[in-house]
């Protein structure tokens, strides 16, 4: 049977082994989210760059069905 030193000893390790894990967590939950950012704020630039030609394109096919149709009519 362990002796109160022993079992003192162990209790000292697996605390000092979960602080060290809960240091590991905290370090990379905190790198996630900064990554996390870093990615939104890309998505958003990315996303934002390709709205007005995306929006110049659609106007562009909408001019060209109504002209298409105007020609329908005119014939």
């Amino acid at each position: 049977m362990a002796s109160n030193k022993e079992i003192l000893a162990q209790d000292e390790q697996i605390k000092s082994i979960n602080e060290n894990l809960e240091m590991l967590v905290r370090d990379r939950t905190l790198d996630l989210e900064r990554k996390n950012k870093a990615l939104e704020e890309t998505a958003f630039i990315n996303g934002h760059s390709l709205r007005g030609p995306v929006a110049s394109i659609l106007g562009l096919i909408s001019y060209l069905k109504n002209a298409s149709r105007t020609m329908r009519c005119v014939k």
